[in-house]
């Protein structure tokens, strides 16, 4: 499965750029550490 490992990483870079939606892209950054902190 590390096709999902290199989706949630994009997932995770995408919502630390974007400044322009960072209430999403905090959202999208904790759900990235939620599923590292899951499958590791």
């Amino acid at each position: 499965s590390s096709k999902n490992i290199h989706l949630t990483d994009s997932l995770c870079v995408i919502g630390m750029v974007d400044e322009k939606q960072r209430q999403q892209g905090i959202i999208m950054r904790v759900q990235c550490i939620h599923s590292k902190h899951i499958q590791e």
